[in-house]
């Protein structure tokens, strides 16, 4: 009897506490939301406004451990789809089928997946689609092409480390590779 009575007080410490990092998580990307004008979707996905941009910003989770991913997306009418990356997560979510983009250097340090594999070597050889992409693969983020637009997603392991910074700094760069995708 002691042994069921331990567990349940076990259980219960657990579930309290699950929920109060739930209620923790939604307050830190509430935070973040409310830095642009938006309206909130659900928990953790916002539709929001800057700088004469409509975007989407979304918190999604992998599995259920404390690691998630901030996703700001922006509406792209692209008929290819793509996500370039580092490697070893690309294989991870279990994306593989690589595409060599024809250059070396790139391929060599990121994965790019697709379906569409002459749409995504044609974008790539355009000089100013490359630098753009490149500067946002840079700043450890993730660029993807699908039927949520173009995005761009970085892994965080700590709501706290949120800031509107981390927007602002990859929104920009996010809405010229799309004017160059589109060109």
């Amino acid at each position: 009897m002691e042994i069921i009575a331990y567990l349940a007080v076990v259980l219960a410490v657990f579930y309290f506490a699950g929920r109060a990092l739930e209620a923790r998580r939604r307050k830190y990307f509430a935070a973040l939301a409310a830095g642009f004008e938006g309206v909130s979707a659900s928990d953790y996905e916002y539709m929001c406004h800057a700088d004469s941009t409509d975007f989407r910003l979304s918190v999604k989770f992998r599995g259920r451990g404390s690691a998630f991913g901030l996703v700001i997306s922006l509406p792209a009418a692209m008929t290819g789809k793509f996500d370039m990356g580092d490697p070893a997560f690309a294989e991870q979510i279990g994306l593989h089928k690589t595409v060599k983009t024809g250059d070396a250097d790139f391929d060599s340090v990121y994965a790019v997946r697709s379906d569409t594999p002459e749409f995504v070597q044609s974008l790539l050889r355009r000089p100013e689609v490359k630098k753009l992409a490149l500067e946002i693969l840079l700043s450890d983020y993730r660029l993807m092409l699908g039927e949520n637009g173009l995005s761009a997603m970085r892994l965080f392991t700590d709501f706290k480390k949120l800031d509107q910074a981390q927007v602002t700094m990859v929104l920009p760069l996010l809405v010229e590779l799309r004017r160059a995708m589109a060109v």
